[in-house]
């Protein structure tokens, strides 16, 4: 009998000895299995990375005809339709021609009539309170519908100094402006 307690009084001492080892054992081989799991997902992300720049290069390269094209000055194939110019909108004006050498500067635009144009007022009021369109500069729609567009006015002032004016209207409003001579 003094045999049989013996042996499960060791049974029972290297039973709960063995608890923590395998605990710690356990700890291990998941912290294992964790990191394993980290760097195969680092992996994955910066192969999913990859491929989303190499598509978005290819995305913005001209395609292999178009880069041999003669610039814009030159006429359009006669066999190709002129292309059609959207008719100017309340929020969308007719695009201004860029000044050249053989057209008068735009005029300066006055630091009051900027001034004047105050935030939350269309482009239209605006445009008539800078007494001239401006250049639609960006356009861009975020996920919400919310639709951005910034405009530029330039100019090159009396001492040869450029000026340039730019608002920034959000869903038809002014929200920004900004202002340089």
């Amino acid at each position: 009998m003094q045999k049989t307690f013996a042996s499960l009084l060791v049974t029972l001492a290297v039973s709960v000895m063995g608890i923590p080892v395998a605990y710690l054992v356990g700890q291990r081989s998941a912290e294992h299995d964790i990191q394993q799991r980290l760097i195969e997902e680092r992996a994955r992300a910066r192969a999913e990375q990859q491929a989303l720049i190499s598509d978005l290069r290819a995305g913005l390269a001209p395609p292999p005809a178009a880069a041999n094209a003669p610039l814009a000055d030159s006429a359009p194939p006669a066999s190709a339709p002129a292309p059609k110019s959207p008719q100017p909108t309340e929020e969308t004006p007719a695009p201004v021609a860029e000044a050249t050498s053989a057209t008068p500067p735009l005029p300066a635009i006055p630091r009051e009539s900027f001034d004047a144009v105050a935030l939350g007022v269309t482009y239209p009021e605006a445009a008539q309170k800078l007494g001239r369109e401006g250049l639609p500069a960006l356009t861009m729609e975020d996920g919400l519908g919310s639709l951005t567009r910034q405009y530029v006015w330039q100019w090159i002032g009396p001492q040869g100094k450029p000026g340039r004016a730019t608002l920034r209207f959000v869903d038809g409003s002014l929200t920004e402006k900004n202002f340089s001579e």
